[in-house]
């Protein structure tokens, strides 16, 4: 059998866990020897360990505090095995709580387990902070640094968003920072430059210290101490930008679908009214010039950007538009509303989110006047790909 790991795709065989989960599971419980540790990360918890270590020294990069940065990486590492966790579920028989409990287990086992870090300095080293001298390495606290908290107040109007800015070292305020300037005043390279992990990562941390803060700051102009630099709300032109480059980067549309639960910020980018029609007609321009060229679904759908279409599918079936259970609301006045370019409407096929919609509408919606193809029993499978559009639109109860 061959696990192959979600974040590298590297493949390796394990042939052990075709014996089944529990045998692992069972190596694991307190008495463990060392040897039978050691031989676990062979395996592809070790792949899992880089990744947690990696976490544990950008924590470290991101707070003084000791803490913040256990809760950071902790947090994290929950992450980390979560997903990983999800991917060892395709194939094998085991429980999401059981596969988590199991790699926690072996990532958190201390560092001299495995060999190739058994000389790190594990656990927080407060004595860099003081030790340090270096002006661009020492990550000093932003709470004791005057230019870092100007940043916080430039970034953020609230107290509380401020006050949680404070929290983080100056350098990752400072990444901070470049991040909301290119958001301040947006062209598709600059965005595109946005595109390592190290900004992502800089993006979330925006967003999650202040997401309504910063919708705020784009949307209207508001007072500011210390004054904002000029009207920061962005206008039709910059909405188009960001559109397009969250319709490219699948990095940026995951953090949003993480971070803009209430969909404030997607329905401030795509502008309008609130209204369901007027969000659908804005959602039906084209994202060039006089409107022209292909739309934000067009985009997702050529760039194969499944969380961008997940987040606005998660927007179209909140309870602010149609509620989880209306299935023909979803698909009548969303999905049949939307303008596709270039025959783009037969790629929502490769989606499950979509098939499973689809499924439900044939199953349950059929009119009295539908096409012969459309018999009992059809489902997404029977269909020609454009009969979705042009038959089922137009032949639902």
């Amino acid at each position: 059998m061959q696990y192959v790991n979600g974040k590298t795709g590297k493949g390796i065989y394990i042939p052990f866990l075709t014996i089944g989960f529990l045998f692992f599971y069972y190596l694991l419980l307190p008495g463990c020897s060392a040897d039978g540790l050691r031989l676990l990360s062979q395996l592809e918890a070790r792949d899992l360990k880089d990744d947690a270590i990696a976490k544990r020294q950008m924590c470290f990069d991101e707070f003084v505090d000791e803490d913040k940065f256990t809760e950071c990486y902790i947090n994290e590492v929950y992450s980390l095995i979560a997903d990983e966790c999800v991917e060892i579920r395709v194939t094998e028989p085991v429980t999401q709580e059981e596969c988590e409990d199991f790699l926690y287990r072996v990532v958190m086992k201390p560092d001299t387990f495995f060999p190739e870090y058994a000389d790190t300095a594990e656990g927080f080293p407060s004595d860099y902070r003081t030790t340090n001298l270096h002006p661009v390495l020492r990550r000093g606290g932003c709470i004791g640094n005057t230019v870092c908290r100007e940043s916080c107040r430039t970034i953020f109007t609230t107290q509380t968003a401020r006050s949680a800015c404070y929290q983080y070292t100056t350098v990752a305020i400072g990444k901070i920072k470049n991040v909301f300037n290119v958001l301040k005043d947006p062209s598709l390279p600059r965005l595109r430059g946005l595109e390592t992990e190290e900004n992502l990562r800089s993006l979330s941390i925006l967003l999650g210290i202040g997401l309504d803060d910063v919708i705020a700051r784009f949307s209207s102009s508001l007072p500011t101490d210390p004054p904002a630099e000029g009207d920061l709300s962005w206008n039709n032109n910059e909405r188009k930008i960001i559109l397009s480059w969250l319709a490219e980067s699948s990095g940026a549309a995951e953090i949003m679908k993480r971070f803009d639960t209430t969909f404030s910020l997607l329905e401030n980018i795509v502008g309008g009214d609130g209204t369901n029609a007027q969000t659908i007609a804005n959602l039906n321009k084209g994202l060039g010039t006089n409107d022209s060229g292909d739309n934000f679904i067009d985009k997702l759908l050529d760039e194969e950007n499944e969380n961008g279409l997940l987040w606005l599918h998660a927007y179209i079936e909140s309870d602010k538009n149609c509620g989880s259970t209306d299935k023909l609301c979803m698909f009548r006045d969303f999905y049949c509303a939307f303008t596709f370019h270039s025959g783009s409407e037969l790629e929502l096929f490769e989606y499950r989110f979509f098939t499973e919609l689809l499924d439900h509408i044939l199953a349950n919606n059929r009119g009295s006047n539908v096409p012969s193809w459309w018999e009992v029993g059809t489902t997404s499978v029977d269909l020609e790909p454009d009969q979705w559009k042009n038959g089922v639109c137009n032949n639902v109860n």
